[in-house]
């Protein structure tokens, strides 16, 4: 438990590091001169997706350690958490590829006060 605790403890820490400096870096933006608007909106969609998707990582052990707890049988659950595991990194990082991929060939732009700036 100590151990789990202390994982969710740095997930906490590092996520809100993220999240603190996107949202710093968005009001930067406004507040600044620099002649950008906005990002386009699909870097928003990476990074909160991506935050959501690692946190459920952390919901397979508790699930498993609720399962074993209710029904005692600690085999099958091992299989269960593995396969959880393979499927929430094969989705975590194959949106992440995609969003990344059609962040640069779908003419997203960087929104300036005298239109938009292409990123590729």
């Amino acid at each position: 438990m100590l151990v789990f605790s202390y994982a969710v403890l740095c997930h906490i820490i590092i996520w809100w590091n993220i999240l603190s400096r996107y949202v710093m870096h968005e009001q930067n933006i406004e507040l600044c001169s620099f002649g950008v608007k906005r990002l386009p909106p699909i870097v928003k969609n990476i990074v909160f997706l991506q935050c959501v998707l690692f946190s459920l990582f952390g919901l397979v052990p508790v699930s498993q350690v609720v399962y074993i707890s209710c029904r005692k049988p600690v085999g099958s659950t091992f299989g269960l958490a593995t396969l959880a595991y393979g499927v929430l990194s094969v989705i975590s990082k194959g949106l992440l590829a995609i969003m990344f991929v059609k962040l640069i060939t779908d003419g997203n732009c960087i929104y300036t006060h005298e239109g938009k700036a292409s990123l590729s």
